[in-house]
């Protein structure tokens, strides 16, 4: 027996009961319109890291920290979250590129992404991509890895 993710207007019915002042749609993005995942993630820290990471990366951005210090900030996050994060960040980068803005992820976070959208290549974003790829197969897999040289 296979239970399949419900539709996105049931899930975001659910949902808008269970948790009436959160934010749903970005709420069920990050949980690949899973209504539960999505519910547990908004009783969890993660999105509060989520938006510590964003804001660290603004930093980064607009130089006031440097990507030694981007990192170390980040170390806290734990690593599966934060390569998550980074999986969504890449995929919202190319869909930039892309101009399909409106199936991003990080909505929220839209005029910063298109900014560092407007920095890179297609080329480089889907080589990075790669890389975070390789990177979950080795965590799947309980390889282990150095977290400062991720």
């Amino acid at each position: 027996m296979s239970i399949d993710v419900p539709e996105y207007i049931i899930a975001e019915k659910w949902l808008k009961q269970q948790i009436p002042e959160g934010n749903i749609k970005l709420l069920l993005a990050l949980a690949e319109n899973a209504p539960l995942k999505a519910l547990d993630l908004a009783k969890e820290e993660d999105l509060n890291k989520r938006l510590e990471f964003f804001s660290h990366l603004d930093a980064l951005q607009q130089g006031k920290i440097n990507s030694v210090q981007m990192a170390a900030k980040c170390l806290n996050l734990g690593l599966e979250n934060l390569l998550i994060t980074f999986m969504y960040l890449a995929n919202d980068l190319i869909k930039i590129k892309f101009a399909a803005i409106e199936t991003i992820v990080n909505q929220d976070q839209l005029e910063m992404l298109s900014n560092f959208a407007g920095k890179t290549s297609i080329s480089r974003l889907f080589a990075y991509k790669d890389k975070l790829i390789a990177l979950r197969q080795h965590l799947a897999n309980k390889i282990n890895l150095n977290q400062q040289l991720i």
